[in-house]
């Protein structure tokens, strides 16, 4: 699917006057066409006028970086993947307040987008330092209990020392 977007911007890249002139014709003509076939014909051609459209202004406004200062979101790369770094304590931490202080290595897996040997190894290594305890499920899954994160209704509650 990658391959046949990008043949469609290599091939409107080279032809994008001859595009947008054939574009225009082609309203053209469906203004002059019976009802049906415009309201067929219109809502293709306005997409396709306003890909156009982005694809000549896009370039001017990301130009427009180096002569005003202006800053614009940088384009966005699928390459690029986004994950979160399973190495800090604090994202861990995180993790599991999300979760209500118990993880599992599935849950650390997903959020962290690693496999399950590197989310329970990480794990494991929380409770070697004591900032979790290990217990397990009836049905035999590690549950890694984060003994410092307590609800805010627990919060709410604590008495003075």
């Amino acid at each position: 699917m990658k391959d046949i977007s990008e043949a469609i911007n290599n091939l409107l890249n080279k032809f994008k006057i001859w595009v947008l002139l054939g574009g225009v014709v082609v309203i053209t003509i469906a203004f002059t066409a019976p009802q049906f076939l415009f309201i067929l014909i219109f809502p293709l051609f306005f997409g396709l006028f306003f890909y156009i459209f982005k694809s000549f202004v896009q370039p001017m406004m990301r130009s427009m970086d180096a002569q005003f200062g202006v800053k614009l979101p940088p384009e966005f790369d699928e390459s690029q993947e986004t994950t979160r770094d399973i190495s800090r304590w604090d994202a861990i931490l995180s993790c599991a307040q999300s979760k209500g202080g118990r993880l599992t290595a599935a849950d650390v897996s997903i959020y962290f987008n690693v496999d399950l040997q590197t989310a329970e190894v990480r794990l494991d290594q929380c409770v070697e330092s004591g900032h979790a305890e290990l217990y397990v499920s009836q049905s035999g899954v590690k549950v890694y209990q984060f003994s410092h994160i307590i609800s805010d209704d627990e919060k709410k509650h604590a008495e003075p020392i």
